[in-house]
């Protein structure tokens, strides 16, 4: 069973060594300084490889990535 994290950067920041798959949503306008992706702990790199993009027409792009193990 999986957890599905909506938003939240630092809860996503702490269980980041736990996530395997990313989906992003991407708008074309920028509101404010916006959330942390990965909030509330030091810097941890972590690699992901590009597993679909789509693209609207309200130019909205969701990006989905996997984990590299």
């Amino acid at each position: 069973m999986g957890i599905f994290l909506c938003g939240g950067g630092d809860l996503a920041g702490h269980l980041l060594p736990e996530i395997d798959r990313l989906i992003l949503k991407r708008n074309p306008i920028a509101l404010a300084a916006g959330v942390p992706l990965f909030g509330g702990v030091t810097f941890q790199p972590a690699s992901f490889h590009a597993v679909s993009a789509r693209r609207f027409a309200s130019g909205v792009v969701i990006e989905e990535y996997e984990r590299v193990r």
